[in-house]
C-alpha cells in the first residue's frame, strides 16, 4: 500500500525574500519577484508526496537553505545573516482530541530547535577528558565452599536483620514480580574479574549569547493521511533587522515614514492579514510597511483547540486557546526584540571488554563455575540543556488586528491564531490618549501644520578675482 502524505509550506518574508531585502537599505523584492523566487503560497500548496514526513521536510528545507544561503553569498551578505531550521513530530494521529494543540506545540519546539542549533555556536567552551584503565588477573584462585560460608557473628546479626524485615520484603518482592520463596532459596555466588579493558570520552561543551533578532522565514509541514508528521521552520538572524527592531521599539514611535517602501496592501492592517487563505502558517515577528511607508512590527501567536463535542464547552476552549496564541504572539515579539540563551552539553562514551568468573555454591562441598568469555559494551550518554529567556517592557503602540479561527486542512481539527501589530502612530496617538488632554487638543496635536510661504533674500556678492 503507497503511503499517502501531505506537506504545507509558507514563506512568511517582510518585503520580499528575505536575503534580497537584506542586500541593501534601499532595495525590496516586489510581489511578482516573490512569487516567481518562492511560487504562490496558499492551501495550492498541499501536495501528496511518496516520502516519510520527516525526511520531506528535511529535504524541503535543505533545498531552501541552500537557496538563501547561495542569494546571501552573491550579495556579500552572508556574513551578516545566519540561517539555520529546526524540526519536531506530531506524533499523534488525527482521532487524538489533543491533536491541534500537539501541531501548535510542535511548531514552538521546532522554533526553539532552530534558535538552540544557533545558540551553540555562540561563545562556545569546551572540556574534553579521556580515561582509560587496563586490569589482568592471570592466575586467580577460584573461591572454595568455605569461602561462602559466613562467620557465627555476622549470621547472627543477618538472622535477626531477615527477621525484622521478613514481612516487608515479602511484600516488595511480590510488588516487584518476585516469589519471595525463590529468593530466600537463591543460591550465593560470587563474580570473579580476571580482565578488564575500559575506555571513556567525555566532552562538555557550553555557550551563551545574545539571540536576539531571529525570524521565522519559512514553515513546513508534512503529514500522513492519519495525521501524524513533522514540522519544520527555517529562521535567518539578521544584524540589521534586529537592530531595526529595537530602534523601532525605543523610539517611543518618533520615527518618519520612508515613500519608498510604502506598501499598498497595508492600506488597512486588519483587511490585509484577514485576506491570508492559511493564517496557520504565519509564525513568529516581521517587519512590514504599510501604505504611507510606517513601518510596523507584526507578531504571530497561535494555539491548538482541543476537541469536544460539547458547542458549549467548545465556545470556552476556543477562548482559552485564543488568549494562549496572543501569549504567544507577545512571546514571539518579545524573542525578536530581547532574547539570550545558555546551553550546555554532555556527551559521555565508554567502551569496556570485560572477562568475568561467576562461581556458584553447587552444594556444600563444591563450586561451580561460569565463564562467559569476554564481553564487549558500548555506551553513549547524551545530556542535553537549553535555557533561553526574553523579555521587553513599557511598550505602546500594541494592537490584535486580527483573530482567526479554522479547521487544519489535513486532520478538520480547529486551529486558532492572534497577529498583534507594533505601529508608531498607535504609539503616539496612545500616549495622547493618556495624557489627560481634551478631544480637541488630541485633534489639533495629531494634525500636521499648513505649509507657509518661504520668502527668501539675498546681497549682491561684493566678491571679485581681486579680493
Amino acid at each position: 500500500m503507497k503511503l499517502k502524505m501531505i506537506t504545507l509550506a509558507i514563506a512568511m518574508v517582510s518585503n520580499g525574500v528575505y536575503a534580497n531585502q537584506e542586500q541593501t537599505a534601499n532595495t525590496h523584492m516586489t510581489a511578482a519577484q516573490e512569487l516567481q523566487a518562492y511560487g504562490e503560497q496558499s492551501a495550492a500548496t498541499v501536495k501528496t508526496v511518496k516520502k516519510a514526513p520527516k525526511k520531506e521536510v528535511d529535504d524541503s528545507i535543505r533545498e531552501f537553505k541552500i537557496d538563501v544561503e547561495g542569494q546571501l553569498t552573491a550579495a556579500g551578505r552572508n556574513n551578516m545573516v545566519t540561517v539555520v531550521s529546526g524540526t519536531a513530530r506530531v506524533s499523534v494521529d488525527r482521532d487524538d482530541p489533543s491533536w491541534a494543540r500537539h501541531r501548535a506545540n510542535a511548531v514552538r519546539q521546532a522554533t526553539a530547535n532552530a534558535k538552540q542549533s544557533h545558540l551553540q555556536n555562540l561563545n562556545s567552551s569546551v572540556r574534553n577528558s579521556v580515561i582509560m584503565e587496563f586490569f589482568n588477573d592471570e592466575g586467580a584462585p577460584a573461591p572454595a565452599a568455605e569461602d561462602f560460608k559466613v562467620d557465627s557473628g555476622m549470621a547472627g546479626v543477618l538472622e535477626k536483620a531477615v527477621a525484622l524485615l521478613e514481612v516487608k520484603l515479602d511484600s516488595e518482592l511480590r510488588e516487584a514480580g518476585l516469589d519471595p520463596e525463590t529468593f530466600a532459596n537463591a543460591t550465593p555466588s560470587q563474580k570473579q574479574e580476571l580482565m578488564r579493558d575500559y575506555f571513556a570520552e567525555e566532552t562538555v561543551t557550553t555557550a551563551f549569547g545574545d539571540m536576539s533578532g531571529m525570524f521565522v522565514i519559512k514553515t513546513f509541514e508534512s503529514y500522513t493521511e492519519d495525521g501524524k508528521g513533522v514540522v519544520g521552520v527555517v529562521m535567518a538572524k539578521s544584524v540589521s533587522k534586529r537592530d531595526k527592531i529595537k530602534a523601532l521599539v525605543e523610539s517611543k514611535g518618533q520615527v518618519k515614514a520612508d515613500p519608498d517602501r510604502a506598501n499598498p496592501e497595508y492600506a488597512n492592517v486588519s483587511v490585509a492579514l484577514a485576506a491570508n487563505p492559511t493564517p496557520y502558517l504565519e509564525y513568529g515577528t516581521t517587519l512590514e510597511y504599510d501604505d504611507k511607508g510606517y513601518p510596523m512590527i507584526i507578531s504571530f501567536g497561535q494555539a491548538g483547540v482541543q476537541y469536544t463535542e460539547n458547542e458549549r464547552l467548545l465556545d470556552k476552549k476556543i477562548k482559552s486557546a485564543t488568549k494562549q496564541a496572543r501569549s504567544n504572539a507577545m512571546a514571539n515579539l518579545a524573542q525578536a526584540y530581547n532574547m539570550s540563551g545558555d546551553f550546555v552539553s554532555k556527551i559521555l562514551e565508554e567502551r569496556s571488554e570485560k572477562q568475568e568468573l561467576v562461581h556458584k555454591l553447587a552444594s556444600s562441598n563444591s563450586v561451580s563455575t561460569l565463564d562467559s568469555g569476554i564481553v564487549d559494551s558500548l555506551r553513549t550518554i547524551t545530556d542535553e540543556s537549553t535555557r533561553m529567556t526574553a523579555s521587553v517592557s513599557g511598550l505602546n503602540g500594541l494592537k490584535t488586528v486580527n483573530e482567526w479561527s479554522m479547521e487544519h486542512p489535513v486532520t478538520g481539527h480547529t486551529m486558532v491564531g492572534v497577529a498583534v501589530v507594533w505601529h508608531p502612530i498607535q504609539v503616539q496617538n496612545g500616549e495622547l490618549m493618556q495624557s489627560g488632554r481634551s478631544a480637541k487638543q488630541i485633534e489639533a496635536a495629531q494634525q500636521k501644520p499648513e505649509q507657509q510661504k518661504v520668502t527668501t533674500q539675498e546681497s549682491k556678492s561684493r566678491f571679485n578675482a581681486d579680493f
